[in-house]
């Protein structure tokens, strides 16, 4: 951040439970010298009453007093003062100095106009730079993501930054950058249920992780299907002989949902007949339970779903279930 975008305001409160009276401890003198603070008084007794700026030999006294004379008080306590020194600064006014605070974390402009974040240049022309014949479109400027992950965990380098919607894999891309300018060990979960993942997503971080930080690795895992697997087989269904047969199986061993009798369904059966292809599959896909589109972890024992080994162990790693 550059000196011009700190945000400088008064050390001394205003406005709604300022006074000294508010808080004793918050009244006592900052001491200045040669236009520096160079050191902080004691808390003033309840009936000494300085002026705003008060010079003693070669130093001056500066008190949380406003303009018309009222006593207010400092925003920090004399005992926690001395943890903010390096962000206050001297200000010469009318009749001595005062105090302020400049804050240079913590508050962001709404608007960022750098070049820097230029989605265009930044995001897609350095996308197709790794990824040549990539077909995402509108991805974010890399300098962008930085820049807002630095905000949250610039000084945590063991931090782990979760996506939920990894799209072309911005994010994972820009934790690596921010590890290899300060050898941080962040690492990133990107979550993503588009089929661009294995084009975009995943072979993006793969080329930036070899080209910045080879030691490192990328796991890629998919969630075990269960109703989404009927889902798929209906969105790839093209004769009406296709998607009967699909209602027949998922009646007989889909999770359907709460809402649905299955047993007057039958009823229905020249109904179904009559309607389009389109309508077919909207119709079966209102038929499932979409909580139970893949297969949740209180399952994961359960033999009918034949997940290996492997799978199991891997998951209860994620989830920090070893051994349970």
């Amino acid at each position: 951040m550059t000196p011009e975008e700190i945000d400088w305001s008064p050390l001394r409160n205003w406005g709604g439970e300022s006074l000294r009276t508010d808080a004793k401890n918050c009244f006592y003198p900052v001491i200045v010298e040669h236009g520096k603070i160079v050191g902080f008084g004691d808390v003033s007794k309840d009936d000494e009453h300085p002026q705003q700026t008060e010079k003693r030999d070669n130093q001056y006294y500066v008190y949380p007093i406003d303009g018309k004379g009222v006593e207010r008080k400092w925003r920090y306590a004399r005992q926690t003062v001395e943890s903010i020194r390096d962000i206050l600064r001297v200000k010469t006014i009318k009749n001595g100095f005062d105090i302020e605070i400049g804050k240079d974390f913590g508050t962001y402009k709404t608007v960022w106009t750098d070049s820097k974040y230029d989605a265009s240049v930044n995001g897609t022309q350095l996308l197709k730079s790794i990824l040549p014949d990539t077909q995402f479109t509108y991805p974010k400027s890399l300098y962008n993501v930085i820049d807002c992950i630095a905000a949250c965990v610039g000084n945590d380098k063991d931090a782990i930054v979760l996506d939920f919607f990894g799209g072309s894999g911005t994010t994972g891309h820009a934790v690596m950058e921010i590890n290899k300018n300060d050898n941080g060990h962040r690492r990133f979960i990107l979550v993503e249920q588009m089929d661009y993942i294995e084009q975009d997503t995943l072979p993006r971080n793969v080329a930036v992780m070899r080209s910045i930080a080879p030691k490192d690795s990328i796991v890629y895992v998919e969630l075990a299907k269960d109703n989404q697997r009927y889902v798929d087989d209906v969105t790839n269904a093209e004769t009406d002989a296709d998607l009967t047969t699909l209602l027949e199986r998922i009646l007989a061993t889909g999770f359907i949902s709460s809402k649905v009798n299955p047993a007057e369904i039958a009823g229905y059966a020249a109904d179904f007949a009559a309607l389009s292809v389109e309508d077919k599959k909207r119709f079966i896909l209102e038929l499932l339970d979409k909580n139970m589109l893949y297969v949740n972890l209180c399952d994961l024992d359960d033999e009918e779903y034949g997940i290996s080994d492997a799978d199991k162990a891997f998951t209860r790693s994620f989830y920090g279930l070893e051994g349970k």
